[in-house]
């Protein structure tokens, strides 16, 4: 009697491990689709329908299809036939104690597919059905933090073996994505990104990754401007980091009117005040390749031209006609 138990618990645990054999573990599947518990009733067969959502490019990706005989706790059902696309897929018999999983990749097409479960059992077996699709993990990038001019690869897993259906957004802005293997992605960062920490998340085939937190290193920063007023068309040098050679990477806003650059350096724009009414205060911005320079600049425009250093008169507040601004000699 013991030989037959001891027979009869290897031929199971032979049944299990062709069973995991036969799916490759991922470490990355995640449940796309779920069914409704199926109840079985006392003394007959019942039938229920319904059917797999496959979304395209997921039949390329591992696929598991997953029945649980005895869900929730409840008894499990005696008879079992289950078709898939019309044809049979799976008796009773295939199930492995109360389960049975089967890898659909390359079996099945995008789109909707019948699933017909035909079951027989006590009042109240319950069987349900899974599908389990392989999705996107990134486990790193580099580097991290990352300037707006670097390439930065994505590391992680089940990206695609074909740029062609690879989106990547950092901050909700689609990157430039170079090259793409099914476990890393090279790409150069948006324009118009915001400094600081960004999400990325990757999509493909269907299925999109969790976010992943990067850092873009602090944008060109503003530290001075050479005068505290001047006229239109007028030069101005502003000073501080971090700013591009190529004078068209560099916009340089006074108020809502574009300056001129003229020279460009790491360190210094020479940028051309625009035409504009004045006397008036302007608040100065720049934007290196699409992004926001750090720190706040402002200009007083009017005829006077006051290199830094000497005292801005402003103009004085009065309830009768309005004064003369002073003229600087």
């Amino acid at each position: 009697m013991r030989i037959k138990r001891l027979a009869s618990l290897c031929n199971s645990l032979a049944v299990i491990l062709a069973i995991s054999a036969a799916i490759p573990v991922s470490a990355a599947l995640v449940t796309v689709q779920e069914s409704k518990p199926l109840v079985a009733r006392t003394g007959a067969w019942q039938t229920w329908n319904d059917r797999l959502h496959i979304k395209k490019g997921m039949e390329s990706r591992q696929l598991v299809l997953t029945f649980t005989n005895g869900a929730d706790g409840r008894k499990p059902m005696t008879g079992i036939h289950v078709q898939l696309a019309r044809k049979p897929f799976a008796e009773f018999k295939d199930f492995s104690g109360t389960t049975l999983s089967r890898d659909l990749r390359g079996t099945v097409q995008s789109g909707d597919i019948p699933i017909t479960v035909q079951g027989y059992g006590p009042s109240g077996a319950r069987l349900v059905w899974k599908l389990a699709a392989e999705t996107i993990l990134v486990s790193g990038v580099t580097p991290n933090p990352f300037k707006p001019t670097d390439k930065v690869v994505v590391h992680g897993m089940n990206f695609s073996d074909n740029a062609k259906g690879v989106v990547v957004t950092i901050g909700g802005k689609p990157a430039k994505v170079i090259s793409v293997k099914n476990n890393e992605i090279q790409l150069t960062p948006p324009t118009n990104l915001t400094g600081g920490k960004n999400d990325l998340v990757v999509a493909a085939n269907s299925m999109t990754s969790a976010p992943f937190k990067v850092m873009l290193k602090g944008a060109a920063t503003l530290n001075d401007i050479d005068h505290l007023a001047t006229a239109p068309q007028h030069p101005v040098v502003i000073a501080g980091t971090g700013f591009s050679k190529v004078l068209s990477e560099n916009v340089v806003k006074f108020g809502t009117h574009t300056g001129r650059v003229t020279r460009a350096s790491d360190t210094r724009l020479t940028v051309i005040v625009p035409n504009m009414v004045f006397p008036t205060r302007v608040d100065i911005a720049v934007y290196v390749r699409g992004m926001k320079a750090d720190g706040n600049l402002d200009l007083h425009v009017d005829q006077r031209v006051i290199p830094k250093g000497e005292f801005l008169l402003r103009p004085v507040e009065t309830h009768g006609p309005s004064l003369p601004h002073p003229r600087s000699i």
